[in-house]
C-alpha cells in the first residue's frame, strides 16, 4: 500500500511538472494572471487562498513546486466537460459547496495523513460583486486538524480583470502571493479565534478596502453583463429591468442613468458593486412577504446531467415550489449562486442546478430571499 501510494505521488509530481508551464502560459493569456513560483518551498503544506477570479486554480497550481489536491465544489466537476478532465487529472477534492461535507474533510485528514499538499478556498465560491465572501471559524478548526505548514496566499486583481458578472474582460493584471505562513506548532499553540484571524487577514482581502496598485487601463463597455447583478433601483426601488450601453446602465422604470468605472465605482447611487448588492439584498429581505420573488426555467440534477422539472420557480413562506412540487425549507440543505446567473440547491445531499431560461437573467433575488427563509425557517 506504501509502494502505491508513493509511486502515485511520484507520478501525479511528473504530470504537474510537464503541465505547469502550459498553465502558467494559459493564465498569463486568458486572464493576465502571473505568480511567483516557490520552488525552494517543501511540502507537505495546506495552502488557504481567496476566491476572486477562474484563474485563481491555476495561480496556486503553477506558484507551488508540489502538487497540489486542489478542493473543488461537486457541481463544477460533475456539471461540465472541464469538470470531468479536472477530475481525471487532478485528484480534486471534492466538496458539496452548500452543506458541511465530512466526507471531504475526511478525505482532507488521509491525503494530509500521506503527506499531499492542499489547496482549499476558504469562500467556497468566486465572489459576485467584489466583497469577501463569509467564511465559517471552522476553517481555522480544520487547519489545525490537518497539522501541515499554513501557506496564506493573496490573489489581487482578479476581481477587476473579469467581475463575475461582466461579459467582458479588462486589461488590468491579476498577481498571486505567498502573505504569510503559520507552522503546524504555531497554529497549535494560539487561540483558534485568534488563528481565524490571522487566516482571514489574508483570505478576506477586500479589493474596495486595500486597492492592489495593479494598473487598469481605460476599457469600453464595462457595464456589459451588470443586469445579472444589479436588480433593485435606488433612486425608485423598482425591481428588474436594466439596460446597458458602454460604461453606463439605466433603470426602465424611472430613467437614471448609472456609470461604472474600471474599479467598479458606481455613480450615483451605492459606491461600488460591493455596497449595491449589499444595500439591495437589505431590500429584498424586507420585501420577502410582500413582494414576488419567481423566475422560469429548467431544474437539472448536476449528478445525473437531466433535466428533472421544468416551469415557474416561486419562493413561499413555507418552501420553495416548481410545478407542482414544493420542497419544505427544513428540507434543504442550502443555496448558492453558481456560475453567473444560476442557482444551486442542494436537497437531500443531492445537487440540483436551476437555470433560466434568459442567460441574462437576474437569480440574486432569488437566492436573497431563499437565505432569507432558511435563516429564519425555525421561527
Amino acid at each position: 500500500m506504501e509502494k502505491q501510494v508513493k509511486a502515485k505521488k511520484e507520478w501525479r509530481k511528473g504530470l504537474f511538472a510537464f503541465l505547469r508551464p502550459w498553465v502558467r502560459l494559459v493564465a498569463r493569456v486568458a486572464f493576465g494572471a502571473s505568480t511567483k513560483t516557490y520552488r525552494r518551498l517543501k511540502g507537505p503544506y495546506l495552502v488557504l487562498a481567496n476566491h476572486s477570479c477562474f484563474a485563481d486554480a491555476m495561480l496556486v497550481s503553477v506558484a507551488f513546486r508540489e502538487p497540489l489536491h486542489i478542493v473543488a465544489s461537486s457541481n463544477t466537476i460533475n456539471g461540465s466537460a472541464v469538470g470531468r478532465m479536472i477530475m481525471a487529472v487532478g485528484d480534486p477534492i471534492v466538496i458539496k459547496k452548500t452543506t458541511m461535507d465530512l466526507q471531504a474533510i475526511r478525505r482532507m485528514l488521509s491525503e494530509a495523513k500521506q503527506g499531499h499538499s492542499i489547496c482549499l478556498f476558504p469562500e467556497g465560491t468566486i465572489t459576485i460583486d467584489g466583497s469577501p465572501t463569509h467564511v465559517d471559524v471552522s476553517v481555522a478548526k480544520l487547519a489545525r486538524q490537518l497539522k501541515l505548514p499554513i501557506v496564506l496566499y493573496r490573489i489581487e486583481g482578479g476581481y477587476f480583470r473579469k467581475p463575475k458578472w461582466a461579459k467582458h474582460k479588462r486589461r488590468n493584471r491579476v498577481y498571486g502571493r505567498i502573505v504569510e505562513m503559520i507552522s503546524p506548532e504555531e497554529a497549535a499553540d494560539m487561540p483558534l479565534q485568534t488563528l481565524y484571524e490571522r487566516i482571514m487577514s489574508v483570505i478576506g482581502y477586500d479589493p474596495f478596502a486595500q486597492p492592489c496598485h495593479i494598473p487598469t487601463p481605460h476599457v469600453k463597455r464595462l457595464a456589459g453583463g451588470i443586469e445579472r447583478l444589479v436588480y433593485y433601483c435606488p433612486t425608485c426601488q423598482a425591481k428588474g429591468d436594466f439596460t446597458t450601453k458602454g460604461n453606463t446602465f439605466r433603470c426602465a422604470h424611472c430613467g437614471t442613468t448609472y456609470t461604472i468605472d474600471e474599479q467598479c465605482h458606481i455613480t450615483p447611487g451605492p459606491a461600488n458593486t460591493a455596497e449595491w448588492n449589499k444595500w439591495q439584498t437589505q431590500l429584498a429581505e424586507v420585501r420577502v412577504d410582500t413582494e414576488d420573488f419567481a423566475i422560469e426555467g429548467e431544474l437539472w440534477d448536476v449528478m445525473q446531467r437531466q433535466v428533472v422539472a421544468k416551469g415557474s420557480l416561486s419562493v413561499l413562506a413555507e418552501g420553495i415550489a416548481l410545478g407542482e412540487r414544493t420542497v419544505p425549507y427544513a428540507e434543504m440543505d442550502g443555496v448558492a449562486l453558481y456560475a453567473y446567473n444560476k442557482i444551486l440547491l442542494t436537497t437531500g445531499g443531492v445537487d440540483y442546478r436551476f437555470e433560466p431560461l434568459d442567460d441574462h437573467a437576474n437569480v440574486l433575488a432569488i437566492i436573497a430571499a431563499i437565505q432569507y427563509r432558511l435563516a429564519h425557517k425555525n421561527e
